[in-house]
């Protein structure tokens, strides 16, 4: 994922090449710990061989990173090994001190970005400890000395100036100069660089310097592009201009960052960046030159992204993943046609024009027209449909989706789909399998199994979803894109190995396998497929800063180039009953499908690497990893604790308030603590917390000490309207809860049961509260294409006793959302009964550190009311309101009524209103310092009295505990 810039770019939060929400980890399960000299690494016991691994790069890694960057991360850095996408990633969280970093163990595949490593672990450490030297140095100020280690906003503010394209570009150029691999050295990048200055689409610097919105191309340019700058100012100032940078940016004068560059290069970004776009596009041209134009007929342009691409067992319809940039990815099924009747209607259009206005001029014949799709599958609960292979009969599919596993992980399963009734049937369960590949007989498949770092070819029976394995799970290979021939004899495959992809060769069902081809310096080699005779194979394959397809005679090894552009070719698609074949063309624009019908191969030309970095076979040498299994590991525990100043604001018209405290826990979730205390301007709310949980057991444990004092007399509003109709109170206590969640990919439960005691103090006297309660509730979350649906129900029952008299509280509450892409409409509805007169309900005030739910289950919160303005034993409460389907934005309308005898009593108190709020989940991982904290604002106006027409406005943060 790219950094976001501004505040967010400040955490520095890296997701190496890969978009995606906030990440969970599992704290329940058997996590171990490993230590090396300047790192703990902390990963679940499946995953110990995989940090193993990794520790053996740490330190090798880490000393060549200081030397290149010039600084070092103070303290330990702590490496959290994880899997949560089963995809590819990475994140770095620079903090001085306490640096730390994620490691996703999932290798990336040979058609990815990513493709082009030598070690996946290596090539992942460096280029996420770049980040952590780079960014963690703390400015150099007396201020800044005493502040940055205790809370975590200030250690990383400074940070907030910097581009994106520094941010990443500069880890991405450190990935290639110190790996000889990387995005940097591979024909993916230089062909997609190459591309965009052919079409005049090289990003502007402004686009470079700030979050991409959307598409490939915006997300990729500012790894490859600010990498290639940097690489390109290297050569002309040398690099220690860029430790020169480092250290002017973090110095006690303050400077912006275009100041401290142009101190030190001469020029402003800006205008050395224009420079560079000019001279790679000189020599994209010069390339272009040199290269044969591909005059192939077009089959079909797309917006948007494409997967790659099947063809069906007859020639006769084409299946593909397609994502366009404002919806859902779908799994389209094209009839392999010429469109004629598309092209008739546009001719009848054009005539039709040409009848209303003779003197108009027709439209010069486009190369295609949009293709209506025969079948199309958009999967619920927004899984994203992968690596489609067609059935023997072509009746059906098999695909890959990232299922949700119930734990906050995703894990690719395999699937089938049914196109005669539209079924779609999950055939796995927790299998971790990428790649299908159908048997002749179509009752099994060849799969690519990807779990804790190992990579294995399996073979999946479809009718039970049982797993055999047709090797040894391995960390030393990567394993890829398994083709069977049409007769089922051979099996073709790629394999990552020593830093190349090979395309092996295995005679079924049990024989060796030998080397076919190996691509060339460690380049791009992918894709292959069987023609339908079964005597070649086509694939696609790198030369020099160039993808193209070509063509291998299975029996005698002769290899023939098919086509070799300055535009990438690739995903070869040979098609029953035709001499042509389908490949798909990647341009700066659109992915688009030509036919490739010429048989003269086209001429190779001599061309050198768009941006050669490349090692010396000596320093490759060096970085040979020593081994650590004399390490022992041990059991992870509690983890190492991690804390932060707490600073939070509450204001609205009536009050303002504070909370100042230390917020922890360790990496994992395991462990969350908070000491806060509350007070305000006005003296309306004061009050103390020290809370923990636990969640290392399948049960979430939880406890408190709390005090909590509420003056509403000193409200602004209350003081001037009824402050002889509220009393002052307050209660000092502790509580206890368990809680137990799960949830599926549609559907998620929770049930907790608590016990709180505490003394409490009302009117001056003082007495005993104390309550156990009970809570369970349900949600069901199904979508379908663009629609989704929420629906959930929650029951709560409390048992209490005040001053030694009895009562009892009992509600509920359900809502049901519904709604398309972003937006959904909510009706919401809740009802509380208190049976005791010794208690009341009260309504309004905000949710703060000190002041929670589950300490003040009688108090019903209501953000743009002030505290003790109704008070009541029976509510109901209903809402309307339109809102994105995060939660985080909300136009509503929200009614409240409080009775004595019954919830029908009394007239509603209504508010409108609009409301942001956005949360750290409770399970984030890595960043205990701001886990669970809230941010919520609004405004709303009420409508009814006694404070009918009043507006309000409201700024809210906490720690939700």
């Amino acid at each position: 994922m790219s950094h976001p810039s501004g505040p967010l770019a400040a955490l520095a939060l890296s997701l190496f090449g890969l978009s995606g929400p906030l990440l969970a980890a599992t704290p329940e399960g058997d996590w171990r710990s490993l230590e090396t000299d300047g790192f703990r690494l902390h990963f679940e016991a499946e995953a110990e061989p995989w940090a193993r691994r990794a520790a053996a790069r740490l330190e090798a890694v880490a000393d060549e990173v200081h030397e290149r960057v010039g600084h070092a991360p103070a303290g330990p850095v702590d490496v959290l090994i994880a899997d949560p996408l089963n995809s590819a990633a990475g994140m770095a969280i620079p903090l001085t001190g306490r640096s730390r970093m994620v490691l996703f163990t999932t290798p990336p595949l040979s058609d990815e970005l990513l493709g082009h490593y030598s070690d996946w672990p290596e090539l992942l450490i460096i280029h996420e400890h770049v980040h952590l030297a780079h960014l963690s140095r703390p400015l150099r100020t007396t201020a800044g000395e005493r502040m940055n280690r205790w809370w975590l906003p200030f250690d990383t503010a400074h940070l907030a100036e910097v581009p994106l394209w520094v941010i990443e570009g500069y880890a991405t150029y450190l990935e290639g100069q110190l790996t000889g691999t990387g995005r940097p050295n591979s024909d993916w990048s230089a062909s997609r660089i190459r591309a965009w200055a052919l079409a005049g689409e090289l990003p502007g610097y402004g686009a470079l310097s700030r979050r991409p919105v959307a598409g490939w191309n915006d997300s990729n340019q500012v790894y490859l592009v600010g990498a290639a700058f940097f690489q390109w100012l290297e050569d002309r100032e040398g690099e220690q201009a860029f430790r020169d940078l480092w250290a002017r940016m973090t110095s006690s004068n303050r400077r912006s960052f275009s100041e401290n560059f142009r101190g030190v290069f001469g020029e402003s970004p800006a205008r050395l960046y224009h420079r560079f776009t000019a001279e790679v596009t000189r020599r994209a041209l010069e390339v272009e030159e040199q290269l044969p134009a591909a005059e192939d007929a077009l089959w079909q342009r797309f917006s948007g992204s494409l997967g790659h691409p099947a063809v069906s067992p007859e020639g006769d319809y084409l299946a593909l993943v397609r994502s366009k940039s404002n919806g859902k990815p779908a799994l389209h099924v094209y009839a392999l046609d010429d469109n004629e009747s598309a092209f008739e209607d546009w001719q009848r259009r054009q005539e039709e024009q040409l009848e209303r206005d003779p003197d108009d001029v027709a439209a010069v014949e486009p190369e295609s027209l949009p293709r209506e799709s025969k079948h199309r599958l958009v999967l619920p609960n927004n899984l994203r449909p992968r690596d489609p292979r067609w059935l023997p009969d072509g009746e059906g599919l098999l695909f890959t989706a990232a299922t949700p596993d119930g734990q906050g992980r995703l894990i690719h399963e395999l699937y089938r789909w049914h196109l005669s009734t539209g079924e779609v049937e999950q055939l796995t369960r927790q299998a971790h399998l990428r790649r299908p590949e159908p048997a002749p007989s179509g009752d099994w498949a060849v799969a690519v199994r990807l779990r804790n770092g190992h990579s294995q070819l399996v073979r999946v029976a479809l009718d039970s979803g049982d797993i055999s394995p047709l090797g040894e799970a391995r960390l030393d290979q990567v394993h890829d894109f398994p083709r069977l021939s049409p007769d089922g004899s051979r099996l073709v495959y790629l394999r990552h190995q020593q830093g190349r992809w090979t395309l092996m060769e295995r005679m079924m069902p049990g024989g060796e396998s030998r080397e076919l081809l190996q691509a060339e310096a460690g380049g791009y080699l992918s894709r292959p497929a069987f023609t339908p005779d079964g005597e070649y194979l086509y694939y696609a394959r790198g030369y020099r800063g160039l993808i193209g397809i070509e063509r291998l005679a299975i029996d005698s090894d002769e290899r023939q180039w098919r086509r070799l552009g300055a535009k990438v070719a690739t995903s070869p698609l040979p098609v029953p009953g035709r001499e042509a074949l389908l490949y798909l063309e990647v341009d700066a624009h659109e992915p688009k499908l030509r036919w490739l019908d010429s048989e003269a191969p086209p001429p190779l030309p001599e061309l050198a690497l768009h941006a050669p970095v490349t090692l010396t076979p000596q320093s490759l040498q060096r970085r040979a990893p020593p081994a650590v299994e004399a390490v022992e590991s041990r059991d992870y525990g509690l983890g190492p604790q991690f804390a932060s100043a707490m600073l939070n604001l509450r204001w609205d018209r009536n009050d303002t308030g504070f909370d100042l405290g230390v917020k922890g826990g360790d990496l994992v979730g395991r462990v969350d603590w908070l000491a806060a205390l509350s007070a305000s301007t006005r003296g309306s709310r004061e009050g103390a917390v020290l809370a923990a949980h636990y969640a290392g057991w399948p049960a979430t444990l939880r406890g408190a000490l709390f005090h909590q004092a509420d003056d509403p007399a000193a409200l602004r509003e209350i003081r001037y309207q009824q402050a002889e109709l509220v009393q002052a109170q307050e209660q000092t206590g502790f509580l206890l809860s368990s809680r137990l969640g799960r949830g599926g990919q549609s559907l998620a439960g929770s049930a907790e049961a608590g016990l709180a005691m505490t003394r409490a103090k009302q009117d001056g006297d003082r007495f005993d509260r104390d309550w156990a309660w009970l809570t369970a509730g349900g949600r069901w979350y199904p979508r379908r294409e663009n629609w989704r649906m929420d629906l959930r129900v929650n029951g709560s029952y409390y048992e209490g006793s005040s001053d030694g008299q009895d009562w009892d509280l009992s509600g509920l509450h359900a809502s049901l959302a519904v709604g398309q892409a972003e937006g959904l409409l909510e009706l919401a509805w809740q009802r509380r009964s208190l049976s005791a007169e010794v208690e009341s309900l009260q309504l309004g005030g905000l949710v703060s550190t000190s002041h929670q739910p589950r300490s003040l289950p009688l108090r019903i919160f209501e953000p743009a009311l002030p505290l003790g303005l109704s008070n009541g034993r029976e509510y109901q409460g209903q809402t309307l309101q339109f809102r994105d389907r995060r939660d985080t934005r909300r136009l509503f309308h929200r009614r409240h009524r409080l009775g004595e005898s019954s919830a029908s009593e009394g007239d509603w108190l209504e508010i409108t209103g609009l409301e942001f709020s956005f949360g750290m989940p409770s399970g984030l991982m890595a960043l205990p310092e701001i886990r669970n904290a809230r941010l919520e604002f609004g405004l709303a106006r009420i409508q009814g009295d006694p404070l009918r027409f009043r507006n309000r406005a409201w700024i809210n943060m906490r720690y939700d505990w």
